[in-house]
């Protein structure tokens, strides 16, 4: 079995990139592990040393497992849910990936985004840091851990965090 490099990694994140610009949130959810247990989480804004910061101690945004995400998805798909009636349109741009650590069977990487959210005239951008981890299992990856903090000082003028980071 051939070492995973960056440009498997990159590759993995632009798919993942594409399902979340293009709405597709059951394949986003599909890009997750089954078989360990999850977490997607959004940090608190304005924490001098976010990256110390766990969700057990500290309000989150969001601090999702793999239930609370299912859930997060079912709702988000239904018109219903009017913090996105009309949908937004994202892009998710990533930049400065690197491999922080490497174990037999995780990837643990960090990057930088840009996501770019339009919705009612307003375009609005979400600059943030996120610390994923990566399963890889049969030469293949899968999320088993996204952390994102956001480069904000404060969401009060950004509106609500309805879409997926």
């Amino acid at each position: 079995m051939q070492e995973i490099q960056r440009i498997d990694i990159e590759d993995f994140l632009y798919r993942e990139a594409d399902t979340l610009d293009r709405w597709a949130l059951d394949e986003w959810l599909a890009l997750w592990s089954e078989d360990r247990e999850i977490s997607y989480e959004v940090a608190p804004t304005g924490e001098e040393d976010a990256s110390n910061l766990s969700h057990k101690h500290t309000m989150f945004l969001i601090a999702d497992d793999r239930y609370r995400l299912g859930q997060r998805i079912v709702r988000m798909k239904k018109n219903t849910f009017h913090a996105e009636y009309v949908r937004s349109h994202t892009r998710h741009l990533y930049a400065n990936v690197r491999i922080i650590e490497r174990a037999p069977d995780i990837l643990r990487i960090a990057f930088n985004s840009a996501v770019y959210r339009s919705r009612k005239g307003t375009t609005i951008v979400y600059p943030t840091s996120v610390r994923m981890d990566l399963q890889v299992a049969r030469n293949a990856l899968k999320m088993v851990r996204k952390r994102i903090e956001l480069g904000l000082d404060y969401l009060d003028t950004m509106g609500s965090l309805s879409i997926l980071l």
